[in-house]
């Protein structure tokens, strides 16, 4: 729980106030998601103006356009939320990861859905060959050994799947035993 939905939530404010055009949020069910969009809004909604976004729509279900709307009617964009349902990892939702170009990219609750289909599906969007375009954020807590087996076989070769392994030592450095 290291990084949940507060962290995720200010990831993702603090990439769209500095320039990030498109973000991507994706969870495997709709509750998770709310909380996640619960946090983004209470981010934006509480922070000092100078970091405040706008929203211009207000879909959470689909997608948040953030930015400002002139006196006379003009829209200035600064930067969309894609929200994305992977829905549980069904099979029609293999591909609905792909085709992005993100400035951020965040799956939600990785422990409770397979989401390898999905997350491979992305990898072209955000792996370059001059580096990286967004670094994939995956977050989660344990669910039951069925629901978490994709979360397994990435856990158990993080390198083969392009993850940054976890520092056990250092996060747990001082820690009674």
């Amino acid at each position: 729980r290291l990084f949940k939905s507060t962290g995720l939530a200010s990831h993702l404010h603090h990439i769209a106030i500095t320039g990030g055009k498109e973000l991507i949020v994706a969870g495997g069910s709709a509750k998770d998601l709310s909380q996640l969009e619960k946090n983004i809004k209470v981010s934006m909604l509480n922070c000092n103006p100078a970091f405040s976004s706008n929203n211009l729509t207000n879909d959470w279900a689909k997608k948040v356009q953030l930015g400002i709307k002139t006196k006379g009617g003009k829209i200035i964009p600064q930067a969309i939320i894609h929200v994305i349902n992977l829905n549980a990892g069904g099979e029609k939702s293999s591909e609905i990861l792909a085709g992005f170009t993100p400035d951020a990219f965040v799956i939600d609750e990785v422990m409770k859905a397979p989401f390898i289909d999905q997350l491979n599906a992305a990898k072209p969007s955000f792996d370059t060959p001059y580096g990286k375009l967004a670094n994939a954020i995956l977050s989660g807590t344990g669910g039951n050994e069925e629901l978490s087996r994709d979360a397994l076989v990435v856990l158990n070769d993080p390198q083969d799947y392009g993850i940054l392994e976890m520092d056990w030592d250092a996060l747990e450095r001082g820690m009674d035993k």
